[in-house]
Parts: structure tokens; sequence; C-alpha cells
């Protein structure tokens, strides 16, 4: 395996160091976040940024669902409005 060297700022340094899990090399946290970089932004901010993919997909699932039933109870408003049953 090839290795570089690079140059970075120390702050950036400190942040990395503080993403680091157990046992994780600097490359593999560079790594990690070039990969995230390729999925949705949004799964990293507020209570998706720490859950694993799957339940990522489990909770995104539940949500079209339950879009899908919303928007399914209001067509039936809409429709017993239409027929004038209020």
């Amino acid at each position: 395996m090839t290795s570089k060297m690079i140059t970075i700022r120390q702050e950036v340094y400190d942040r990395l160091n503080r993403m680091k899990k157990d046992k994780e090399s600097f490359s593999d946290v560079i790594s990690r976040l070039l990969d995230a970089q390729k999925k949705d932004p949004l799964q990293h901010f507020g209570i998706g940024k720490d859950l694993p993919e799957d339940e990522l997909d489990e909770f995104e699932r539940c949500i079209t669902i339950a879009r899908e039933q919303s928007r399914n109870r209001q067509i039936e408003r809409h429709e017993e409005q239409w027929n004038g049953n209020p």
C-alpha cells in the first residue's frame, strides 16, 4: 500500500482526532467521511446522524407509509365533503 504525507492545520487534526473511533486510523476516518459525502447529507443531522443505514432505511419506509396514510385520509375527507357528508 502506498502512503502519502499531507499537511493539515492543527484544528483540522484535532477535529479528525475527535472523530476517530476505536482502533481507527486517520486514513479510515477520512475514508469514512468521503464515503459519507456520497450519501444523503440529511442523514448526518438530527437523529439520523448516528443510526445505522438499515435503521435509516426502515425509518424512511415508515415515513413513506405514514405520508401515504395521511394523504389517503385527506382524500377521504375531501370526498366526504364533496358528497355532502361533513
